[in-house]
């Protein structure tokens, strides 16, 4: 797990989410992943047929990280990264679907009748929290 602070960032999203198919534009589907937020935990449980999942989680004051995992969604806990501001959290969460899409254009990358002619489509889901006195405060019915 990383954590990037002052809008530093990493090429390993941008692969994540190409291994993943987001190169298929528009394929992509939503990942109904149930979030478990509790303490400073954020975690998912996710329905099965999903690989290669990435979790990237964004708040106050530059607060950036990621974890990733070939199988099951991974977790963050804030408070292992150090001082966690109170404030509103982003996250993303996204994976691989077991379908797959026609790569609408080919790159040459040396590869010939190897190269790939379908990628997996890719699936996310992404909301918020909120982040009060170092914990994060569970959602009521009023503001889900």
């Amino acid at each position: 797990m990383k954590r990037y602070l002052n809008g530093q960032c990493t090429a390993v999203g941008l692969a994540a989410c190409l291994i993943a198919g987001f190169a298929t534009s528009g394929m992509a589907q939503e990942l109904s992943a149930k979030g478990n937020f509790s303490g400073g935990t954020v975690a998912f449980s996710a329905p099965a047929g999903f690989s290669n999942y990435q979790l990237t989680v964004t708040g106050p004051n530059g607060f950036h990280a990621t974890a990733s995992s070939k199988k099951g969604a991974p977790a963050i806990n804030l408070r292992s990264l150090g001082i966690v501001d109170d404030g509103t959290y982003n996250y993303q969460l996204s994976a691989a679907s077991t379908e797959r899409a026609p790569v609408r254009t080919p790159t040459n990358n040396g590869r010939g009748a190897q190269e790939n002619t379908e990628l997996l489509v890719g699936a996310s889901s992404s909301g918020s929290f909120v982040v009060k006195g170092g914990g994060i405060v569970q959602p009521t019915a009023e503001t889900e």
